[in-house]
């Protein structure tokens, strides 16, 4: 499964850990890409808070852990990923 990623990047690889961006930086430089044109999907505060730090837009689909957490910062929360699709997503952050 792991050979579907063309680029993996983890805690180590970034100077600072999450809720700063560099981990989202890193990955966006790699990509050549700016913050709006991507997406995370986080399952954590500290997570969105990273993602969002870093211009992107925020699914947040919480866990049993982490349902009590503030996602006021994700543009979008969901019990589960399967409530919507890529497509859906991309028409909805195009706009």
């Amino acid at each position: 499964m792991i050979d579907r990623f063309e680029f993996l990047a983890c805690r180590e690889d970034a100077p600072s850990p999450k809720p700063e961006p560099d981990l989202y930086k890193l990955v966006l430089n790699r990509f050549g890409l700016r913050g709006h044109e991507a997406i995370a999907f986080e399952d954590s505060h500290t997570g969105s808070l990273a993602a969002k730090r870093a211009n992107l837009w925020v699914v947040a689909a919480s866990n049993a852990s982490t349902a009590h957490h503030d996602f006021s910062n994700a543009d979008l929360r969901v019990n589960s990923l399967a409530e919507t699709s890529l497509g859906e997503l991309i028409t909805r952050f195009e706009s």
